[in-house]
């Protein structure tokens, strides 16, 4: 059980040793075996705290200084913050580890300017850590997981087999690309680098998807087929729903389809468990995890339009019959008031949206050419794709 336990004032020293050693022996008397943050070294004292089955996050060394935790007993584990400490969009640490210098350089022996001989028992391992410091700022478990997902694979090469590397770091990149998260689980949104087109559906009188030929995994319900920008599209007057095979995608995407309100209180909406983009009859704009962003009054008229949402994991855009309308980027806010020095606090607020694709809900909209793209395009690429149907 890990107790945290550091960076308290080192006046407190002796109080602050106290604690810890009560925590240790509360988790101790109830058969746990204890981990905490080094901080023995800053909170340098007289008071004994127990070191027997207790193992230290070694996250700096002037807290806790490796050579000294190893002489009193302490059993640790190396995530030192300037290799290992990730900060979503804070602009202090990292936001995403440098995971070529990891690989290249780190061994979990190596902690801050102390490295201990190989196979010594006192390091069991290392971990990285990613700490939300900074409320509001728009990061999401998304986000979160697309930056803990490369730290997960390099560290696991290094605690695997750190001193007997058999793989270049170009190996190790390509290899690692085939690597999926879980059996049945994929919160990236990832589709592998081969595949470039994942859905492209005409309604020719059909739900077949031209990149499998087939209509598996899609259902429907109050969808009819009607006249599209090309041969046949579809629509609903009566809050249509069409499932599509897959959840979302995220990483590096383009999702486009053609668009025709019929009705002054048309709506569409495309849904997955984590987020939702919605075109109603005043706003575009998408919303995820509490976080709701706009990207464009809706001047959809009663006549055709290609919308086309490009996205990764920096920003998101929006482009109306081959125009940029809005890049949605990090953004610098500046709070209302100042830190005790009198200086400007600021922080950046993330507009990242891993695209819904499980349900697409319309009402008094017709839908036509509806394609999901595991890649960016260019704008030159959405200009002629564009100019292929108007």
């Amino acid at each position: 059980m890990h107790i945290g336990t550091d960076e308290y004032d080192k006046k407190e020293a002796e109080t602050f040793r106290k604690f810890t050693d009560f925590l240790i022996k509360i988790v101790q008397n109830n058969g746990k075996k204890v981990r905490a943050w080094g901080a023995l070294t800053h909170a340098n004292g007289d008071t004994p705290v127990t070191s027997k089955d207790v193992t230290l996050n070694m996250w700096y060394n002037g807290y806790a200084d490796p050579i000294e935790m190893k002489k009193l007993g302490y059993k640790q584990i190396s995530t030192p913050d300037g290799w290992l400490y990730i900060v979503p969009a804070a602009g202090y640490y990292y936001d995403y580890l440098n995971v070529n210098n990891i690989y290249n350089k780190w061994e979990p022996r190596h902690i801050g300017n102390i490295s201990f001989e190989k196979g010594d028992p006192t390091i069991v391992g290392g971990m990285f850590a990613i700490w939300n410091d900074i409320a509001g700022n728009g990061i999401s478990e998304k986000d979160v997981h697309n930056r803990s997902f490369p730290a997960l694979q390099v560290l696991a090469e290094k605690m695997w087999n750190s001193e007997e590397q058999s793989l270049s770091l170009f190996d190790f990149n390509q290899k690692k690309l085939s690597v999926t998260e879980a059996p049945g689980l994929n919160l990236r949104g990832y589709y592998g680098e081969s595949i470039q087109k994942l859905m492209d559906y005409h309604f020719e009188n059909n739900f077949i998807n031209s990149v499998s030929n087939n209509n598996s995994g899609i259902a429907y319900e109050n969808i009819a087929f009607v006249n599209g920008i090309s041969g046949q599209g579809i629509t609903s007057n009566n809050q249509g729903k069409i499932t599509f095979p897959f959840e979302e995608i995220g990483n590096s995407y383009t999702v486009s389809f053609w668009a025709k309100p019929v009705h002054p209180n048309a709506s569409l909406n495309f849904k997955s468990k984590h987020a939702i983009f919605y075109i109603n009859p005043n706003v575009i704009g998408y919303s995820r995890e509490g976080y709701d962003y706009e990207l464009s009054e809706n001047t959809l008229q009663s006549n055709w339009h290609m919308i086309t949402i490009i996205g990764n994991k920096e920003q998101t855009s929006l482009f109306i019959n081959g125009q940029l309308i809005k890049k949605m980027e990090t953004e610098k806010i500046v709070l209302p008031y100042k830190d005790k020095t009198d200086k400007e606090i600021t922080y950046n607020k993330v507009k990242t949206l891993t695209f819904p694709l499980r349900d697409l809900m319309m009402n008094n909209y017709i839908i036509d050419e509806f394609k999901v793209y595991n890649i960016e395009f260019s704008k030159d690429e959405i200009l002629s794709e564009y100019n292929l149907y108007k």
